[in-house]
């Protein structure tokens, strides 16, 4: 990309800094140059913006991987005064990418979730940048029956505002702010609350997310959302295998979630389980991966005979 050697020329300004004020200097440089690569894409010409589209986001790709893991190895509150004038300074800086309409290229919300998840325990700051979103928020004012889908700098406030509620534990103010979002951006930031609240065991605050990705699933089909779920609905069914919440949810999404139930099914042992599923699905035992049918044969045999009778009929 033309933009690398402007990335690689900005770096090389701090190659001989101290370690930690190097690093700061790194996360600013690739927002900065994130921002020109919106505003080329910006410029370029609408006849070809696909093509556009795919070659600069292919292009940044490694930066964006870049710019985390400096995020990551940065400490989550700062080291000093001089490290928190910087961190301010790029907080500041990445707010104002995300609420920039013009750009349409990266991902700014997922940064921005990024950064504020990484600096949870910097509570002063914080707090200060809530209620900054709060303020912003409160200018798109509350939700309409009717309204019309919400421009890009109103649905990164509301992914924002989700954000900073869901830290807080408050989930159904997250998933309202949430449902204002345009569900085919924001759905991998929902997924992300989700496996928080299944890696910490809040299993109460998962269903409300899980039936919030559930329901709008419905009406947004998307068949990457769609796998995401099915996965968390296996992870969390591994998690709580005593609630029936899971995989029922899985089954209502039958056919579409056909491959994974099947493979939750045989994963957990649960044979009969999946064989019921076959003869629900209408499945032909020589439609069936053999390694699973010797599997079943072997122990549990008698569940293969409805299978073979109904073949034979």
């Amino acid at each position: 990309h033309p933009l690398q050697p402007v990335l690689q020329e900005a770096k090389g300004k701090a190659r001989d800094w101290p370690h930690g004020m190097r690093r700061l200097n790194w996360l600013q440089t690739v927002l900065l140059v994130l921002e020109q690569a919106e505003m080329a894409y910006a410029e370029s010409d609408p006849s070809n913006r696909y093509y556009y589209q795919l070659t600069f986001t292919r292009s940044t790709e490694p930066w964006v991987q870049h710019w985390l893991d400096l995020l990551r190895e940065t400490g989550p509150v700062p080291a000093g005064e001089a490290e928190e004038r910087w961190l301010r300074a790029i907080a500041v800086r990445l707010r104002n990418a995300a609420l920039n309409e013009r750009y349409g290229l990266l991902r700014w919300d997922e940064l921005y979730v990024a950064w504020w998840d990484h600096f949870a325990g910097w509570r002063d700051v914080v707090r200060e940048e809530r209620d900054e979103i709060g303020r912003l928020a409160e200018e798109i004012g509350p939700a309409e029956p009717d309204a019309q889908p919400p421009s890009s700098r109103a649905a990164a406030v509301l992914t924002a505002l989700a954000f900073f509620r869901f830290r807080a534990g408050e989930h159904e103010g997250a998933i309202d702010a949430m449902r204002r979002t345009p569900f085919g951006q924001t759905w991998t930031i929902a997924c992300r609350f989700a496996e928080r609240c299944l890696a910490e065991g809040d299993f109460g605050a998962l269903e409300r997310w899980m039936l919030f990705l559930h329901d709008m699933l419905r009406v947004n089909r998307d068949a990457a959302a769609m796998k995401s779920l099915l996965k968390l609905c296996r992870s969390a069914d591994d998690r709580q295998p005593d609630s029936p919440l899971w995989v029922g949810m899985m089954r209502e999404w039958l056919p579409l979630s056909y491959d994974e139930l099947a493979a939750h099914y045989l994963d957990r042992g649960r044979l009969r389980d999946w064989t019921d599923l076959q003869l629900a699905m209408g499945v032909r035992p020589e439609d069936l991966d053999a390694v699973h049918l010797r599997r079943v044969a072997k122990e549990a045999p008698e569940l293969l005979l409805p299978l073979f009778h109904r073949a034979v009929d």
